[in-house]
């Protein structure tokens, strides 16, 4: 029997709800082709249903999106998603447990987007050499740092996650062959809601 697809998200302070944990907890399932099992790591799980969730560690350091970095340290494949993107296929097969890491390349600049990304579990060592490094007050974001960690990481395909700041707003709706659309920086999907992007309307609205 085929294990569940380890899919871990993230939710630390106030920017994003429990809501949109539920919305896209209801859209990878829709969309599996495969089974999941949904880890929610966050510092207050009130609201979220289907989800296995689990306590971050009282850290006053952390914050934010260094909180990826964090995700590192369990030891154990995953497949990681921001919140704030849109499932429109089955992402499972984005999970790629045969490559120590997996990631997004940056559309505007050199480097990695970790909106998604996939690792086997063998990179603790992004983790333990984030606890002494000065990265939080050298970098601008975790995302940076990995770039610096793993420089040769594989990157997904064109067009299986999708950027809709540098890529999608010319489409009255993501091609077949995308599985998800990201949402870094702004707009965030409500904004392009509100904009006239209906299609993510269809996908919010489609009942669980």
């Amino acid at each position: 029997m085929t294990e569940p697809v380890p899919v871990f998200l993230l939710k630390w302070g106030t920017k994003y709800c429990a809501a949109d944990v539920n919305r896209l907890t209801r859209s990878i399932r829709r969309h599996a082709d495969r089974s999941v099992n949904i880890l929610l790591f966050t510092d207050d799980p009130a609201g979220v249903d289907g989800v296995n969730v689990f306590r971050l560690p009282a850290d006053e350091n952390l914050i934010g999106w260094w909180w990826k970095v964090w995700l590192f340290s369990a030891g154990i494949p995953f497949l990681y998603l921001d919140l704030d993107c849109v499932v429109v296929g089955d992402i499972t097969s984005l999970h790629r447990p045969d490559r120590s890491l997996t990631i997004l390349k940056d559309p505007w600049q050199a480097g990695f987007n970790s909106s998604v990304m996939s690792t086997d579990g063998s990179l603790t060592r992004i983790w333990q050499s984030f606890k002494v490094s000065n990265a939080m007050k050298e970098m601008h974001g975790d995302q940076d740092w990995i770039t610096e960690q793993v420089p040769d990481a594989a990157l997904y395909q064109d067009g299986l996650c999708r950027s809709f700041k540098a890529e999608m707003q010319e489409f009255d709706r993501p091609p077949a062959d995308c599985r998800l659309v990201y949402f870094h920086g702004k707009p965030k999907p409500l904004d392009a809601l509100m904009r006239g992007a209906s299609w993510i309307r269809d996908e919010w609205g489609v009942p669980a």
